[in-house]
């Protein structure tokens, strides 16, 4: 199926993912429980991502600068805005205001693992705005390894591996579920590959499938998805919860792709668009916002709070977005090929939507 150049719909699920997460950490905060299931907003991202990146990857497969243009791309990415979040949290905001800060600037150790990635595996220690950059890690590894295999592989080889991965998955989970590893494990690469997994085999069915074929897995996908998280609910069984939000997130950016299911609202999509900063500074946003008068002022009404707190980071992020992003995102027109393989029939600009 050849999918539409920009994909809009997937500005408007980041979006919708970025706002759960924030509302599940603002009901951390003032105590309610609106959006205990906002974690899963993570869960959306990586299917996406998956989903966005294998398209990239098997686009550009047959190219000479395949491995440069895509590690180019990704770093100017990335990169720029989550060094300059690390010498904030780090360097600036500690040396500015040592008593506000100094607690959790102690949690961020060792330092060393942040720039490369790796705070993942120690997130359970880690306090305060950096708790959110365990997610990027995943992504940032799953980075390195992915493109390696799509170059290297058929694509009837990828569905093996994909499969497998799903199904593993939760398996893994099962077994560390009694360890020492119990709680931090739900931030550990080798376990939060499905959600990413879903969405390169859903790249790989784009790919291939005609778009009625696609409707039709993607009810198969949101029944057994609602199935799994049924039962995982019922019997308190945690392991697959990941799992089965993977196959309804899947079924959710199959059904908006290619059916007119998803209204176009431009503000949604516009936060959509700098989710990454959104994602990024949220706790930091909330956490400054918590020592200002106006918020004590409003803290006995949460709604009043979530409002402006969500409205600030959204600001916060689209300043970073405009004036320090979209700088380092012009450079990636250096990074692009100039022309697509022929055999290449998924998106056509996924390289142009921003992954966070």
């Amino acid at each position: 199926m050849e999918l539409p150049k920009y994909i809009w719909q997937l500005d408007i699920l980041r979006a919708f993912a970025v706002l759960v997460v924030m509302l599940y950490h603002l009901g951390g905060t003032f105590h309610f429980n609106w959006f205990a299931w906002g974690w899963a907003g993570v869960d959306l991202f990586f299917v996406v991502s998956g989903f966005l990146i294998t398209g990239i990857l098997l686009r550009s497969r047959e190219s000479e600068r395949y491995f440069r243009n895509f590690y180019a791309r990704r770093v100017l990415r990335i990169w720029p805005l989550y060094f300059a979040f690390l010498a904030l949290i780090m360097v600036v905001l500690p040396a500015a205001f040592p008593s506000a800060v100094g607690s959790t600037a102690r949690t961020l150790h060792p330092a060393w693992l942040f720039p490369l990635f790796l705070q993942n595996f120690i997130a359970a220690e880690i306090a305060g705005p950096a708790l959110v950059t365990w997610s990027l890690c995943i992504e940032e590894q799953f980075y390195i390894g992915w493109p390696l295999i799509v170059r290297f592989s058929k694509t009837a080889t990828l569905k093996r591996i994909l499969l497998a991965v799903i199904v593993c998955e939760p398996v893994l989970r099962f077994c560390l579920a009694g360890s020492r590893w119990s709680t931090a494990q739900y931030k550990f690469t080798f376990t939060r590959l499905d959600g990413l997994a879903v969405g390169c085999l859903l790249a790989i069915m784009a790919m291939e499938m005609s778009p009625a074929q696609l409707k039709r897995y993607a009810f198969g996908s949101l029944v057994i998805g609602t199935l799994i998280l049924a039962v995982a609910g019922a019997f308190h069984f945690r392991a697959v919860y990941g799992t089965g939000i993977s196959l309804v997130c899947a079924a959710i950016i199959t059904l908006s792709s290619v059916t007119s299911v998803l209204p176009r609202w431009r503000m949604i999509e516009y936060v959509g668009k700098v989710s990454y900063g959104v994602y990024l500074f949220h706790l930091l946003v909330f956490a400054a916002l918590g020592r200002t008068p106006v918020y004590r002022i409003l803290q006995f009404n949460p709604l009043a709070c979530s409002v402006v707190s969500i409205l600030v980071t959204v600001s916060v992020a689209s300043m970073s977005y405009h004036w320090f992003e979209s700088p380092m995102l012009r450079l990636k027109k250096y990074f692009e090929d100039s022309e697509p393989h022929p055999s290449s029939r998924v998106v056509t600009r996924l390289s142009s939507i921003p992954v966070p």
